[in-house]
């Protein structure tokens, strides 16, 4: 098995073990946000950070983010059957390099620039 390979293989294992952290919350009936750390088959920390949200008479939705990799992934898991399906997946680090978006007035920038005036 190549490095690539394995270290595929150690995401995947992280993913899934923070699914199965949210659906374990999500069977136990937990109505908090369920935050958690998650250590590979490695013993590497992958520092995956995993939030449990359920929502009344909607899938209940497990994020998993990844802040090495600045990746969130957002996953459905059915009320009726636990079937867990992969919604999202997306890349945040362009999202966090932006200055401002999708801002009313006053922006950001404007307050910034009120705030050097004063």
């Amino acid at each position: 098995m190549s490095q690539v390979d394995r270290n595929k293989s150690v995401w995947y294992a992280a993913i899934l073990a923070g699914i199965a952290v949210g659906v374990c919350g999500w069977q136990a009936g937990s109505h908090k946000v369920l935050a958690a750390q998650l250590v590979s088959p490695t013993g590497a920390s992958t520092a995956l950070i995993t939030y449990v949200v359920p929502i009344a008479d909607q899938p209940t939705r497990v994020i998993v983010v990844d802040p090495v990799q600045r990746r969130i992934a957002v996953y459905f898991v059915s009320l009726q059957s636990g079937e867990i399906q992969l919604k999202s997946v997306r890349n945040i680090l362009g999202d966090l390099s932006m200055q401002e978006f999708n801002s009313g007035d006053p922006s950001p920038l404007d307050i910034e620039n009120l705030q050097k005036r004063n």
